[in-house]
């Protein structure tokens, strides 16, 4: 069985425009797949609905759950995601206290929400910067701090967007090889092809608020015609 599934997903925003039309694809246990596609493409309007952060046409399921306003409670800890910018997520006094906030949130008591926040922190190079603010910490730094967040609710679905932005080369090749290992089902809404490349073994391009074109990312990043018609351009490793 399918982790996701989406079906005949549509939006528009209350100005008319729309920025998604009939998007169709599921997405396996543990699965990587690329999102790419011009700005304007619908890129971080489908992140959003995936996530239950807004609401429009079209059917979507996640662990054989059909996601709706009913059900997004329950669902809300299996879906987790992460925004370009970290400082939208990082919102309180200290590191600790912003990783702990989503499980004090479910009903965990302070211990048992600062012994999983120390797992989480020690996985993500983190130990030591409990007390710290997040203003305090490298870009690098508050992009893991925002992650572990996210990963210490333990999803099974991790959503995206922009995951390498801001980040240094020394800083992508780290975020790189931390989620390789991670066994979370994920989507990448990304510009940087060859982060993306290297991650995810598939790739799904979105061009013209719908899906163009759904495969194996070599194949389809290396597609020059592909590349071009919806204005991207083919990974330099892939030239």
């Amino acid at each position: 069985m399918s982790l996701l599934v989406v079906t005949d997903l549509c939006h528009t925003y209350p100005d008319g425009m729309e920025a998604l039309h009939d998007v169709s694809f599921t997405l396996a246990e543990g699965e990587r797949a690329a999102l790419i596609g011009p700005n304007g493409a619908g890129k971080t309007t489908l992140q959003l609905r995936l996530a239950g952060l807004l609401w429009s046409e079209g059917n979507i399921t996640v662990d054989g759950k059909t996601l709706t306003k009913g059900t997004i409670k329950m669902l809300r800890s299996r879906i987790g995601i992460t925004f370009q910018n970290p400082d939208d997520q990082l919102f309180c006094p200290t590191i600790l206290d912003d990783i702990t906030y989503g499980l004090l949130q479910m009903g965990l008591s302070n211990d048992e929400a600062q012994d999983k926040c120390m797992v989480i922190m020690e996985k993500f190079d983190l130990r030591g910067y409990e007390k710290r603010s997040a203003f305090h910490l490298s870009i690098g730094e508050r992009r893991r701090a925002a992650l572990a967040a996210v990963l210490v609710m333990e999803p099974k679905l991790l959503l995206m967007d922009e995951p390498s932005a801001f980040l240094d080369p020394s800083g992508r090749r780290e975020l790189g090889a931390l989620l390789a290992t991670l066994p979370q089902a994920m989507i990448l809404a990304t510009h940087d092809l060859e982060f993306a490349r290297h991650l995810c073994p598939r790739t799904i391009v979105l061009h013209g608020r719908t899906i163009r074109a759904d495969g194996e990312t070599d194949a389809l990043m290396s597609d020059e015609k592909l590349m071009e018609e919806t204005g991207l351009e083919v990974p330099y490793s892939l030239r």
